[in-house]
């Protein structure tokens, strides 16, 4: 139990947060203002990074 805590806590805890609400995004089991403001702001740019939006929905890219 106190391992799984320290995990949460650390840094490295925080990337597993970041990763888990990612996944819950594109799963559609969440949606972005239900994440806590801690974290929004990486899961933002973890999502952004393969291409999604705050939604888990594809990124539109016009050419012009």
């Amino acid at each position: 139990m106190f391992s799984i805590l320290w995990l949460i806590i650390t840094k490295k805890g925080k990337r597993i947060m970041v990763d888990l609400y990612c996944a819950l995004i594109i799963a559609g089991k969440r949606k972005i203002d239900t994440v806590p403001t801690r974290y929004r702001d990486a899961v933002r740019e973890q999502l952004a990074a393969v291409g999604l939006d705050e939604n888990g929905n594809h990124i539109q890219y016009t050419t012009e």
